[in-house]
């Protein structure tokens, strides 16, 4: 079966200017300092916190941007303007079509209870169906104990407060200001992208009998959708420097 003459995001990537260094990396920034009051690590603030120096030159852009025309799913569109939009790389604009879902709406994350949020916050951001994060109890010499929460996807924070109740530990976690920025720049769930920008059964058939692979074609489309949120200030742990491997875009999370 032939390949098809768009290969997808591994061409894509090579394709993109490479990204300026943030910060070069996260081993070189300043080391965290702890803070007692609030009983939660400091670190670095995430990339999407840095100051812009070029503030006018990207407002110029998101107005251009805005004055585009979205762009239509590719269910409702021409299987031709969907393999134009793969090789020209426009199709990463179907992102700003789901504006509405990036981030955990205010609502949603005050009415989580405190583990809740831990897990919710962790699956959007490493995109895992079971996110890594580490509760302890730990012994204090004074017969004391504490309840400690690391969040190692996150930037390596830890949270520790006094007692056995882990909740409380996952509360620090809920009301850390760095945490409460992030989740609002969250990507909606991989699986509301994946709906957004499927291919109909005919596309798919479609492209088959041109003698290209279909599947290969609708992860070429996942890839392009998932890279557009980025210019749109989301975060992942990835994009954070968090993980060092990039998620399988499409692929269910594991």
């Amino acid at each position: 079966m032939k390949r098809p003459i768009f290969t997808g995001p591994g061409s894509l990537k090579r394709q993109k200017k490479p990204e300026p260094a943030d910060g070069a990396s996260q081993s070189t920034r300043a080391p965290p300092s702890h803070d007692a009051t609030l009983g939660f690590e400091q670190s670095p603030r995430p990339w999407f916190q840095e100051n812009n120096d070029n503030s006018e030159v990207n407002c110029k852009a998101v107005q251009q941007a805005r004055a585009e025309p979205p762009v239509p799913r590719p269910i409702e569109d021409s299987l031709e303007n969907v393999i134009e939009g793969i090789k020209t790389g426009k199709l990463a604009a179907l992102a700003k079509t789901m504006r509405d879902e990036i981030g955990i709406k205010d609502s949603a994350w005050e009415s989580m209870a405190p583990r809740n949020a831990v897990q919710a916050f962790l699956g959007r951001y490493t995109h895992a169906r079971n996110p890594e994060y580490d509760l302890q109890h730990i012994a204090r010499d004074n017969g004391d104990v504490l309840v400690r929460l690391r969040t190692p996807a996150f930037f390596g924070r830890h949270y520790e407060v006094e007692g056995n109740e882990p909740r409380d530990a996952c509360a620090a976690f809920k009301y850390d200001p760095e945490v409460d920025k992030a989740r609002r720049k969250l990507l909606p769930p991989l699986q509301k992208i994946r709906q957004h920008c499927m291919l109909s059964k005919a596309q798919k058939e479609e492209l088959r009998k041109r003698g290209f692979d279909a599947e290969d074609v609708q992860n070429d489309v996942y890839m392009l959708v998932y890279s557009g949120f980025r210019p749109l200030g989301c975060c992942t742990a990835f994009w954070d420097g968090n993980v060092s491997k990039p998620p399988m875009i499409f692929k269910k999370p594991e």
